[in-house]
């Protein structure tokens, strides 16, 4: 996971953590390896579901947040 976060960061500079975190999270698969889905228990106990490496590094859509959205 540390090293898909630093491909993320090393394609992205200007993300912050908060940035890099929701790229990997919004680009994860809901399925398996083997192409069965993952229970929404699994994906509670465990994450946000299987990491796309590939998709991660231009995810589209990410979610960033700033000190002032942690101390709320």
């Amino acid at each position: 996971m540390a090293g898909i976060a630093a491909l993320v960061r090393s394609r992205n500079p200007s993300f912050s953590a908060a940035a890099t975190k929701s790229a990997l999270m919004t680009s994860a698969s809901v399925v398996t390896n083997r192409g069965t889905p993952l229970s929404k228990t699994i994906r509670v106990l465990y994450g946000n579901g299987n990491v796309n490496a590939t998709a991660a590094l231009n995810p589209g859509i990410v979610y960033d947040m700033g000190l002032a959205e942690y101390n709320r």
